[in-house]
């Protein structure tokens, strides 16, 4: 696609394209930010360009160096090969934004992966003074120290961070960068779903899985299945449906799995999702939630149903402290199958109550965001896309992160 004469090119940062909801709908959301936007031409940056050219017939472009072989001993040359690449990619646009995303966690996390390439690009936009925005993104402080140090340097380059939740900015904090303002995650200003459906008979749940030994070690797979039976069955025995549902497509043979463990067609159903607005279509018409994906709790939230948390790190209870309960929040590699079933038929069963304070926080929340997306506007010298009857709303001076931003540097 050729760019478009006086349009402000925008790199997008991430691991798009891999078939993780999360991420798709990170991407999903900074993409409508630029599309309400006039004279933005976006770019997909990630290491599945092809993947994300086919499926959203946008320019996209690949992260690291696609000629390099990588293993052994090249992989030195490849990481240099790979600075290289991000010199060229950056100098062929105007900004380059990281929409949320946990891209700041270095639980599971490689730190020659997506530490090294994300530190490469805030050094590489700082020496050719393009600004370089984090968008709602989290943070979990862990990983080893070189994991550590790659992302103190993606958070010193940066022109301005936000991140998703008080926890993420704590670490932030902790780790010697100015404290950042926290803005929600980027999903949540995406376009609502409608109501939810009336489903006769028994209530259902929704039952979130999540490829285990890619969050924990392989040999805890086996206990985490049972775990994961237990409490499908037990929820079943109180007299609720369960569906089952990933949040990834690598999840998919896990809900199998379980589903022909349990072995009961007429109340446990596996729902083939393959996107987070797939998901949230499963989950209209179910009374609660157990969600172990970050995502899967998002969706949980906007669609307005109460949610337990499986969490594999802080993420889920901090997002829970904003817009449900914390102590529905329980550690994925521990729980307890039969108190987390109580939990979620106890909310299940409650919800003919309004909870009145979660919708404000999705509310506040949206509110949030969108004054972020007229922030990330005004530092790329974009406008509101409106009718020309419509008059444009009031923007503000207000720093977007840390730093007051400037204008985009051509």
């Amino acid at each position: 696609m050729r760019r478009r004469e006086g349009a402000v090119r925008v790199g997008l940062v991430g691991q798009f394209g891999y078939r993780n909801f999360g991420n798709e709908a990170s991407l999903d959301a900074a993409l409508g930010l630029l599309r309400d936007h006039g004279g933005a031409d976006p770019v997909v940056l990630t290491d599945a360009p092809d993947v994300a050219r086919r499926e959203r017939g946008l320019p996209a472009w690949p992260l690291s160096s696609p000629s390099v072989p990588r293993g052994g001993w090249r992989g030195g040359l490849g990481k240099l090969a790979d600075v290289r690449q991000a010199w060229r990619v950056v100098g062929r646009l105007d900004a380059v934004l990281v929409p949320g995303t946990g891209i700041l966690e270095g639980h599971a996390v490689h730190p020659w992966g997506p530490p090294f390439t994300l530190a490469c690009y805030g050094i590489v936009a700082r020496l050719r003074r393009r600004p370089f925005v984090l968008l709602s993104v989290g943070a979990d402080g862990l990983g080893g120290p070189v994991t550590r140090a790659l992302l103190r340097v993606v958070l010193r380059t940066a022109t301005s961070v936000t991140t998703r939740d008080e926890g993420s900015a704590d670490v932030v904090a902790d780790g010697g960068a100015p404290r950042p303002r926290v803005v929600p995650d980027l999903a949540f200003a995406l376009p609502l779903p409608p109501p939810d459906e009336a489903v006769s008979g028994r209530p259902r749940v929704a039952v979130g899985v999540v490829r285990f030994d890619w969050c924990a070690p392989a040999e805890g797979r086996d206990e985490y299945l049972s775990r994961t039976v237990r409490l499908v069955r037990s929820v079943v025995a109180q007299g609720m449906d369960v569906v089952l549902v990933g949040g990834d497509g690598a999840d998919a043979p896990t809900a199998r799995a379980v589903e022909e463990v349990v072995a009961d067609p007429a109340h446990v159903v596996l729902a083939p999702v393959e996107s987070f607005a797939g998901l949230e279509r499963v989950l209209r018409g179910t009374r609660a939630m157990v969600a172990v994906r970050y995502h899967n709790l998002v969706a949980a939230v906007r669609c307005g149903i109460p949610a337990v948390s499986l969490g594999y790190g802080p993420k889920q209870r901090w997002l829970l402290q904003r817009f449900g309960d914390p102590v529905r929040a329980h550690a994925v590699d521990d729980f307890d199958p039969e108190l987390v079933a109580r939990q979620v038929v106890a909310v299940a069963a409650a919800t003919d109550v309004p909870d009145e304070s979660s919708g404000r926080a999705l509310q506040e929340a949206r509110s949030e965001l969108a004054t972020q997306a007229r922030q990330v506007a005004r530092l790329l010298g974009l406008s509101p896309v409106l009718p020309a009857t419509t008059a444009l709303p009031a923007t503000t001076a207000e720093p977007l992160g840390g730093r007051v931003l400037g204008e985009v540097v051509r």
